[in-house]
């Protein structure tokens, strides 16, 4: 199962972007790769941006999955 959400990330996203929280602010942030999470933010498990890229707090849609 999935669903999307329509998401306004703190930075510039493109397609594929893995996602990820802030632990203190909850905002939530794209990544090029799972390996380049910062430290102080958790990855959002499988999920990902998709459809379009996106400038930073632009609306991006962001795929959830299992």
């Amino acid at each position: 199962t999935f669903g999307h959400v329509i998401v306004k990330p703190v930075n510039a996203v493109s397609v594929g972007y893995v996602a990820a929280y802030n632990n203190t602010t909850g905002e939530i942030s794209g990544y090029a790769s799972a390996g380049s999470i910062p430290a102080g933010s958790t990855q959002i498990p499988n999920a990902k941006f998709i459809f379009v890229d996106a400038l930073a707090n632009e609306p991006a849609v962001l795929e959830l999955g299992n």
